[in-house]
């Protein structure tokens, strides 16, 4: 029994040692992809603007992050050409999506959910090939998710870009990271 105690305890602290080694945790990365399930921002087709708008699939360019969400379709490369405010979370479809950051920033508008969720069947590359500053920030969440990135079965590749200044705000009892989350 007294052994069963000892390495508990132990086991415990180890815990306890890694999640303070981890609060100011900030991850760089040279790349990625994502998908959303996101809806566009007006009912009806997304039309494409040609070069240039808010951001662009394969060299489309989008007037609204919505119409290029919904145009994101498997194998196909989401490039922001402007930093993003999203209301809610982007549910990356299945299959396999590449996000290029491209310098700019995805960011949650308020608290209360993760900015990208990777779920089972996905695989997710997050790149930026400005080489530049481009993150996804701002998240802000309870129990069970990651602030930046809530990884939920799938795969997160990070070749470029950062996700920070994100949050878990479950406090002293939450098991979830503020960056990314993986479950």
């Amino acid at each position: 029994m007294k052994m069963k105690r000892k390495n508990l305890k132990t086991a415990l602290t180890l815990i306890l040692a890694i999640t303070i080694l981890m609060l100011p945790f900030e991850i760089f990365a040279s790349g990625a992809s994502l998908g959303s399930s996101a809806t566009p921002d007006e009912a009806g087709e997304a039309e494409p603007v040609g070069a240039g708008g808010v951001a662009e699939v394969n060299g489309t360019g989008y007037a609204t992050f919505g119409d290029a969400l919904a145009a994101w379709t498997e194998g196909s490369t989401l490039k922001l050409l402007s930093d993003v405010t999203m209301s809610s979370t982007i549910t990356v479809p299945a299959g396999e999506h590449t996000l290029d950051l491209n310098g700019c920033s995805i960011k949650a508008g308020s608290t209360g959910y993760s900015v990208v969720t990777v779920g089972s069947g996905v695989n997710l590359t997050v790149n930026d090939t400005s080489g530049g500053n481009g993150k996804i920030t701002g998240g802000s969440v309870g129990q069970n998710n990651g602030g930046g990135v809530t990884v939920d079965g799938g795969t997160l590749t990070l070749k470029g870009g950062a996700i920070s200044d994100n949050a878990n705000t479950y406090g002293q009892i939450g098991n979830c990271g503020g960056g990314v989350h993986v479950r």
